[in-house]
């Protein structure tokens, strides 16, 4: 039955035998090895112009290659989920002599700076473009040439190395020291041609690896030393800039299709994430969220036996998942139910009764964390308080997770790895390998568009293989009318070039319940896929929304809420349902239901779950 292969398939996985490639990389360019001595700076309290500089240092001390002088690491404490890491790291023996946090400075700033850099590039406070550009010239060691007072063009050296600083630290950085200047204050007059001069003349000569979208007053400056260690082209476009969003084409065109854009879309600017994620994969690129991330440059070049977690997670889960979880929830059931006095002629029977939904149908639910897991930032600075929560691994939920945290930060995932019980089901995120929206017209720019959408979707079976699971997830289009006589073309066209080597391989729908979804047609398989195990891909429907208000609500509030959700799926009035298929539809109904990850920990998932089995729902 469809609702038991589901079921299945979000609760089990099977481990692949083989040989592991622990040097899987799809997305980005290598980073330097994380070097020793580590310097460990707090800048938790410091001033926004500190930040830069001190996040353009550590990006620079951390990409000077071996050969050219690289001798140490820095790690900066930027927030409170960097002191936490560095804690963890150490207690799982993947950081060793770790040095006691220094308070970043500016005298500590000005030793630095002398030590590793030639120069400084000083951004314009008027114009806040000015922030990214200073950091690009800082990260390809550029001398800015002058036509008449303005900028005219860049000659890279390999011999400077400069950082990004404020106006604030001119005089500590210029005049009391031998470090060259480049002031960029009053050469733009506006964002929009600060961009042109970047586009003009630092994208032909930064990374063709990976791209950015950053703005660069948003988030503290800490994904500022991942973006000057790879001498990333990074850019944003205010709201109502015209000249700017054209600009932003150029790049998109100028750029190789299929290479990550990290950062992240932002409401403050004209591109937000909806917007955003769409015209970026038209062109080819693909949304890795990391606009919250820290210590990047740092975090990417540890080196971290990934496929031994993956593995050692696998066997526990494979050998105890099933059984135990199934006895989890029978207990659970056995003992709510007694609690409540429960039979067939229990409050609950009778309320579901008189609302005409399907009295006889068994109802299984499954609950997963849907969003935010494709994001190595939410894994950094979120997830881990989650992860801590009392009752994780007490209740059965399923999470997404996205390739891109292995690459940029591995030592963390494998302490989730290490960490995670046999009730948490990891799977590929949205949308298999990064975040991008293939129902809005992705890669629907590119001449080439077939060959790159198969290539991005080997990429994610690769990682799905990688990974050894057989689901993932991926994004429909904020809620809006699912057509599968339109639709289905798209979703046989990522099971074709999705080549995974498993059986039963399972597509996770939405990202919150479509319209015109329902409980009747939301699980179906697609057959005649060629390239798939048994050539055939089943696609589950994510079947509940999260409410809008959700920061404000109250834990019980919240519980009631997303009850009420899954409830509504099942009450279905008499006129939906042809009387030569009521008695299939009430003999079993499944619910993939979706825990919004900024709302539901899993305390309250636990509590949702209690109330679901009090109704007379199992929970799987």
């Amino acid at each position: 039955k469809m609702y038991v292969l589901t079921c299945l398939l979000l609760i089990t996985t099977v481990v692949q035998a083989g040989k592991s490639n622990d040097t899987l990389k799809l997305l980005f360019p290598e980073s330097r090895a994380t070097l020793t001595p580590i310097y460990i700076w707090d800048a938790r309290t410091a001033e926004q112009d500190l930040v830069l500089a001190a996040t353009t240092l550590q990006g620079l001390i951390n990409s000077i290659p071996l050969q050219n002088g690289g001798n140490c690491s820095v790690y900066l404490l930027l927030s409170e989920w960097d002191m936490y890491w560095l804690t963890e790291l150490q207690r799982n023996n993947m950081l060793t002599n770790i040095p006691t946090p220094v308070v970043f400075t500016a005298s500590l700033l000005l030793r630095f700076a002398t030590m590793y850099s030639n120069g400084v590039v000083i951004y314009d406070a008027a114009v806040a473009s000015t922030i990214n550009t200073a950091t690009m010239m800082a990260s390809i060691g550029a001398n800015i040439t002058f036509n008449n007072g303005a900028p005219s063009g860049v000659i890279t050296s390999n011999n400077n190395r400069y950082i990004a600083i404020g106006i604030k630290h001119k005089s500590l950085l210029c005049n009391n020291t031998a470090l060259k200047c480049v002031d960029l204050s009053g050469l733009f007059k506006n964002d929009a041609e600060a961009l042109m001069f970047s586009v003009n003349h630092i994208l032909p000569i930064t990374s063709r690896n990976v791209i950015g979208y950053y703005l660069p007053t948003a988030n503290n400056h800490h994904l500022r030393d991942y973006l000057y260690a790879h001498k990333v082209f990074h850019f944003f476009v205010p709201q109502d800039d015209e000249i700017s969003m054209a600009l932003a084409v150029d790049i998109f065109n100028n750029t190789p299709a299929g290479i990550p854009l990290v950062g992240f879309w932002n409401g403050n600017s004209a591109l937000d994430e909806y917007d955003g994620v769409k015209l970026a994969g038209q062109y080819g690129k693909l949304t890795v969220c990391t606009d919250w991330s820290s210590n990047l440059s740092f975090l990417s070049g540890m080196a971290v036996n990934i496929v031994a977690y993956i593995e050692d997670y696998r066997k526990r889960f494979k050998s105890s998942t099933v059984n135990s979880q199934k006895q989890q929830t029978s207990k659970m059931t056995s003992e709510l139910r007694k609690q409540q006095d429960y039979n067939d002629e229990s409050e609950a029977h009778k309320q579901r009764n008189n609302k005409h939904d399907y009295s006889n149908a068994r109802v299984v639910v499954t609950i997963g964390v849907v969003e935010s897991g494709d994001a190595p930032s939410y894994w950094q600075n979120r997830q881990y308080q989650v992860w801590s929560d009392t009752q994780r691994g007490t209740v059965p939920i399923s999470w997404g997770v996205g390739y891109a945290a292995f690459e940029l930060q591995p030592a963390i995932m494998a302490c989730f790895l290490k960490n995670a019980s046999s009730s948490d089901y990891l799977y590929a995120a949205i949308s298999g390998l990064t975040y991008v929206h293939p129902y809005r017209d992705f890669f629907g720019k590119e001449k080439d568009n077939n060959t790159q959408w198969e290539a991005y979707w080997n990429k994610a079976a690769t990682y799905m293989n990688w990974f050894k699971t057989n689901v993932t997830g991926v994004y429909t289009d904020a809620w809006k009318y699912f057509n599968r006589e339109i639709m289905d073309k798209t979703t046989r066209n990522i099971a074709t070039s999705l080549h995974c080597s498993y059986s039963n391989t399972s597509l996770i729908l939405g990202m919150g319940r479509d319209n015109g979804v329902t409980v009747r047609n939301a699980s179906y398989q697609l057959h005649n896929i060629s390239g798939t195990a048994d050539n055939s891909v089943l696609v589950s429907h994510i079947l509940t929304r999260w409410p809008s208000n959700y920061s404000v609500l109250t834990t019980q509030q919240l519980v009631d809420w997303l009850v009420s959700d899954i409830q509504n799926q099942i009450i279905l009035k008499d006129e939906f349902i042809s009387t030569d298929r009521k008695s299939e539809i009430d003999e079993q109904l499944f619910v993939n239901a979706m825990a919004l990850s900024w709302a539901y920990t899993p305390n309250i998932i636990a509590l949702v779950i209690q109330q679901l089995i009090t109704l007379g729902y199992d929970v799987v």
